[in-house]
């Protein structure tokens, strides 16, 4: 892979790929960290599916975006669409956002010549074996992991200890303002004042844990 840099007085050029279709938390921490390096001065173009929530984001705040079908993990056609276009865009640094992108824009990235890197943000068990070994020792040059479980999961499917590096993922502190008075939230929900009410954001999936919160709460006394 070239270590080349940009040329003297060129701002960095970052292709971010993510092959996700809808949009989640991870693809909230995509865009999040594409406004923050935009503000920083970091030139960065978003390879995406055509027609996928991203892309209409990417449009809504005006950031480039390159819309690249990549329908499966073996989408040859799509790794060279990918390769293309991380040409034609003059891309410095490739970031992948997703399985599946680390493994078509990782191998795109290795036949233009470019370093990659890729983040990952569920804590799932990596499997042990060659595509893993692939992926993370030769694809990519470091694997971010967004908190210690993250990176366990990684150390525990044979990622190296020198190539995982963890960040944590970034917060927008004005995103989490009050919105809506407490009082009228609760006139809304027909709620009363000594009604206890919470909030639970996420995926009503297994791993968010929504059941061991529920299973907490039934166990506290009332007041």
């Amino acid at each position: 892979m070239s270590d080349t840099a940009p040329s003297s007085g060129a701002p960095l050029t970052i292709g971010h790929v993510d092959a996700e279709r809808g949009f989640s938390g991870g693809e909230e921490q995509v865009f999040l960290l594409l406004e923050g390096l935009r503000r920083a001065g970091v030139r960065n173009v978003l390879f995406c599916p055509p027609g996928s929530a991203s892309e209409q984001r990417a449009r809504e705040l005006d950031l480039e975006c390159v819309p690249v079908a990549m329908r499966n993990d073996l989408d040859g056609a799509g790794i060279l669409r990918l390769t293309r276009g991380f040409r034609a865009a003059g891309v410095d640094l490739v970031h992948l956002h997703t399985g599946r992108a680390t493994w078509l824009g990782g191998i795109a990235a290795r036949r233009a010549g470019l370093p990659a890197i890729t983040t990952r943000r569920q804590d799932r068990d990596q499997r042990p074996g060659w595509r893993t070994n692939f992926a993370y020792q030769r694809l990519t040059r470091r694997a971010v992991a967004i908190s210690p479980a993250v990176a366990a999961c990684l150390a525990a499917g044979g990622v190296q200890a020198e190539r995982i590096v963890e960040i944590a993922s970034s917060v927008d502190p004005a995103a989490l303002g009050a919105r809506t008075a407490r009082a009228d939230v609760r006139a809304e929900l027909d709620t009363p004042d000594a009604q206890f009410v919470f909030l639970a954001a996420g995926a009503l999936v297994e791993r968010k844990g929504l059941d061991v919160l529920l299973d907490a709460l039934a166990e506290l006394e009332p007041e």
